[in-house]
C-alpha cells in the first residue's frame, strides 16, 4: 500500500499527518515550530525530516513506503530546490497560506484571513490567487498573535514604570512569563531564545482574559489588531478582484482566535464593517487538515 505524509509549519508547532492511500489517517505527530526565520533553513529542513521518521514509526511502516509529501511552511517554500535529496521520496514545500485555505474553503473560491504567532490573509478568485501579510516578526505582523503579545508586553512595562506594581494586567504578565518582575524581561531580551516571537504570541490568553475582564486597554490592542487584519484583507481582495462582489466565503483561522471570546468578537466585527456582503466565519478545520486535503487531492 502507499502512503503519503503532509505536514503544516509555523512560528510555534509542526503538525505531520501519515496517509494511506485511501486518505485515511494513520499516524499524527507534533512537533516545534519550523519556521526558518526563526530557526534557519537547515534545521528546518531537518525537523522536516524527523517529523515525517517519527509519523512513519508511529504508523508501523518505513519511510520507503512512502510515495509522496507535502510540507507547507513559512518562507521555507520560497527556497528553491530545499528539499532536493532530503527524502527518498518525491517532496514538495509550499506555502503554510495555502494549507489555511485549503482547510477553511476547500476548491471554493474566497478568501482566508489566519492570525497565529504570525498572519497573513491569502485567497483565491476565477483561477487567481494572492497574498497579503506574512511579513514576520521583524516586520511587526501586524494582526497577529505576536503583535498582540507585544502590545499587551509593552503596556504591562508602561505600568510598570509608573510605580502600579500591584497592578492586574502587570502581575498576569508576569505569572505568564514565569518572571518574578517584569524587569526581568529586559535580561531575557540578551538570551539566544528568551524571548522569542511564539512566546511573546503565547500571552494572547492572557490578552483576551484580561479584554474580558474589563481592561479597557487591552481591548483596545486587540482591536488593533484586528483592524490590522481586515486591513491585509482588505488588499487582498483589492488584488483578487473581490472588493465589491457579492456574498464569498471569508474564513477565520488560527490560534488568536482560540485564545478567548474577545480575540474573535473584535475580528469578526472589524471584517464585517470592510465586508458587510462576506460570509465571515470562524473555520474549525486546522490549517493541517488543508494540507491533508491537498494531499488528497493529488490521489
Amino acid at each position: 500500500m502507499a502512503y503519503y505524509v503532509a505536514a503544516d509549519g509555523g512560528g510555534t508547532k509542526t503538525k505531520f499527518r501519515l496517509l494511506d492511500g485511501g486518505g485515511e489517517t494513520v499516524s499524527e505527530v507534533t512537533l516545534p515550530g519550523s519556521n526558518p526565520t526563526a530557526i534557519g533553513v537547515e534545521a528546518a529542513v531537518a525537523l522536516l525530516q524527523k517529523g515525517t521518521a517519527e509519523a512513519a514509526r508511529a504508523g508501523g511502516i518505513g519511510l520507503s513506503e512512502i510515495s509522496r509529501g507535502a510540507f507547507f511552511v513559512p518562507v521555507l517554500w520560497r527556497t528553491k530546490d530545499v528539499l532536493k535529496g532530503a527524502f527518498p521520496f518525491p517532496a514538495e514545500v509550499r506555502s503554510d497560506a495555502e494549507a489555511a485555505l485549503w482547510a477553511a474553503l476547500g476548491p471554493r473560491d474566497g478568501m482566508v484571513a489566519l492570525s497565529g504567532t504570525g498572519s497573513f490573509v491569502r485567497g483565491r478568485f476565477q483561477g487567481k490567487e494572492a497574498m497579503t501579510g506574512g511579513w514576520g516578526a521583524a516586520l511587526g505582523d501586524r494582526g497577529s498573535g505576536y503583535a498582540i503579545g507585544l502590545g499587551l508586553l509593552q503596556e504591562a512595562a508602561r505600568r510598570f514604570d509608573r510605580g502600579q506594581k500591584e497592578d492586574r494586567l502587570l502581575q498576569a504578565v508576569e505569572k505568564a512569563l514565569k518572571v518574578s518582575a517584569l524587569e526581568e524581561v529586559k535580561g531575557l531580551q540578551t538570551e539566544k531564545e528568551g524571548l522569542p516571537p511564539a512566546r511573546i504570541a503565547a500571552l494572547c490568553p492572557v490578552a483576551a482574559a484580561l479584554a474580558e475582564q474589563g481592561e479597557e486597554q487591552v481591548l483596545k490592542i486587540l482591536e488593533q489588531a484586528a483592524a490590522d487584519l481586515a486591513d491585509q484583507a482588505e488588499a487582498c481582495a483589492e488584488q483578487l478582484g473581490l472588493s465589491g462582489r457579492g456574498l464569498f466565503p471569508l474564513g477565520v483561522t488560527g490560534g488568536v482566535m482560540q485564545s478567548g471570546a474577545a480575540a474573535w468578537i473584535c475580528c469578526k466585527k472589524a471584517l464585517e464593517s470592510r465586508f458587510p456582503r462576506a460570509e465571515v466565519f470562524l473555520s474549525r478545520r486546522e490549517p493541517m487538515d488543508g494540507a491533508a486535503d491537498y494531499i488528497r487531492s493529488l490521489l
